[in-house]
């Protein structure tokens, strides 16, 4: 009697206790995507393998959907309300995937997770991704650098390796316009990488024939 008497007083003090707790409000996030516009190639000539394309690895910090800004050296933040739709490096992943099928100057390419035999692969490292003020001007530059390694599938010999960076200033501090330049150095970011990837691997597999 005694025990069904205390849980029904611990039942209602639970039950007003809850009633005066008020839970925050979640803030509101707008979700962002760089838009990835035509890039000029190079080379024209088309490659007759197939190619795998790695996730890139990247600092914890990057691999979020948060939108990095670096508002002086040696800090990293992020913008309040504004978000990626992906993760940095899976943004980056699907621009060059994207890049290279319209290209149409290769037999097949796939990310890691596909049933892809590939005869070469792509390996990526993520090095930076990020709004930066530098001082020069109000307005913040999108900087995103990516160092990438092609390996001869088979043997998983490096075939080649380079680093790509690009810097495109915004033109202002809105975030929309801080996207609009993530989205101009993403662009000509993956069409560079095309082109040395199918370059690089062409001329392997010319002198290994």
């Amino acid at each position: 009697m005694k025990r069904t008497r205390s849980i029904a007083v611990f039942t209602a003090l639970l039950a007003a206790v809850t009633g005066c707790v008020s839970l925050p409000e979640r803030e509101a996030v707008q979700l962002y995507s760089p838009e990835l516009r035509d890039g000029t190639v190079t080379d024209t000539a088309s490659v007759a393998w197939q190619l795998v394309i790695d996730r890139p690895l990247s600092d914890p910090a990057l691999d979020s959907p948060r939108i990095a800004v670096r508002p002086r050296a040696n800090e990293l933040q992020s913008y309040a309300g504004a978000r990626w739709t992906a993760a940095a490096p899976d943004l980056v992943e699907t621009a060059l995937l994207r890049r290279f099928q319209d290209s149409g100057r290769i037999v097949a390419v796939g990310r890691g997770r596909d049933a892809l035999r590939a005869d070469y692969l792509l390996q990526l490292n993520l090095r930076a991704f990020e709004s930066v003020y530098d001082g020069e001007s109000g307005a913040p530059s999108a900087h995103i650098a990516l160092y990438a390694t092609l390996l001869d599938a088979g043997s998983r010999n490096v075939v080649a390796g380079r680093l790509f960076a690009h810097d495109v200033r915004a033109s202002d501090e809105a975030i929309p316009a801080v996207v609009d330049a993530f989205g101009a150095a993403l662009s000509t970011l993956s069409a560079e990488v095309v082109d040395w990837t199918l370059a690089s691997g062409e001329a392997h597999t010319q002198r290994a024939d």
